[in-house]
């Protein structure tokens, strides 16, 4: 299964990273709200385009808004940022949820390993989002403290 993801990315074209943010929180908004997550966007309005595969990158960030809503069971903050830093388009996700502990970080991106204690999930979420990051010569790091949060950020050359 994981030999299927090896692949190289899908054709690439210019990409719009604000859009496809704006299309994920389009999809997810209203489970977001019903679930007491309030959306905060903080968009570059001149984000640089990179290239890619649009609909590889639109799951990454869908999924690191799911994993951030699933970390705030009980309600929160969610924002989305994007903006330029030197040679890169950086986009951040940021919850105010339960974090990750130090020990998990360190795993988080290893296949089949989840730190879910109930429900769904096999661990291979943020182990595929590394990837199809990385195939598009980007980088994916996480900033976490138990109990205050955590801040997925994505790097990509821009184009």
């Amino acid at each position: 299964m994981l030999d299927l993801h090896r692949t190289q990315a899908a054709a690439t074209v210019d990409v719009d990273l604000n859009g496809i943010i704006e299309k994920v929180l389009a999809l997810t908004g209203r489970q977001l709200r019903s679930g007491g997550v309030e959306i905060v966007r903080r968009l570059a309005d001149d984000l640089s385009l990179i290239q890619g595969a649009p609909q590889d990158l639109q799951q990454v960030i869908l999924n690191l808004v799911l994993n951030a809503s699933e970390a705030m069971p009980g309600g929160g903050t969610l924002t989305v940022s994007s903006q330029n830093e030197d040679e890169h388009a950086v986009i951040s996700v940021r919850d105010t949820g339960a974090g990750i502990t130090e020990e998990n970080q360190r795993r988080i991106f290893e296949p089949f390993f989840s730190a879910r204690v109930t429900g769904g999930g096999v661990g291979l979420g943020l182990y595929l989002a590394r990837n199809t990051v990385e195939i598009h010569q980007g980088t994916i790091s996480v900033e976490s403290s138990p109990g205050k949060g955590s801040t997925f950020t994505l790097r990509f050359p821009k184009r």
